[in-house]
């Protein structure tokens, strides 16, 4: 539209840049080998942040985090063709994302251990994610670590167990 039409061409310049600003939602990218659990999660995060893609295996997630760039990846820890946790090591490797939170119904205190030194932000059992997922989204897009209750007892479970040897 020409601006004797009524349009605006600065004003357009103006509207294309502000559709590229941020809309203040995180952009999730998910992935679990289970649909249901899958579901779940893009049900209970999608109304706080932009779901972006879910993944239901470690190839999938690497491809599609490569493709989206997301803020954050919630995956499952273990998943077919490449574990969740093998996936999230290469993601932040090669920098197609920051933020990690793993996502596990295993209670190994070793897991839990791994993950946060390799640089994961959040480790979330299943059992805590319907209370806990989004805390650990915002604290992990803070520069924090979050661990849920869960994954807590078993860190102090295990610490526990090493003191009394």
């Amino acid at each position: 539209m020409s601006e004797s039409e009524g349009g605006d061409t600065n004003q357009n310049r103006n509207d294309s840049a502000a559709s590229e600003v941020r809309t203040g939602r995180y952009r999730l990218l998910l992935a679990d080998d289970n649909p249901e659990i899958l579901r779940q999660a893009a049900d209970l995060l999608s109304r706080h942040f932009d779901i972006i893609g879910a993944a239901v295996d470690g190839s999938a997630l690497l491809e599609l985090a490569a493709k989206t760039r997301p803020d954050v990846v919630v995956a499952d820890v273990y998943m077919p063709c490449i574990t969740g946790f093998d996936s999230c090591l290469r993601i932040l490797q090669d920098g197609f994302c920051d933020s990690v939170i793993l996502l596990s119904m295993y209670s190994n205190p070793d897991l839990v251990q791994d993950a946060m030194r390799s640089g994961v932000r959040g480790y979330v059992l299943k059992e805590d994610a319907g209370e806990e997922l989004c805390q650990a989204v915002e604290t992990a897009m803070a520069g924090g670590v979050y661990l849920s209750a869960g994954a807590r007892r078993i860190l102090s479970g295990a610490e526990s167990r090493s003191r009394n040897r």
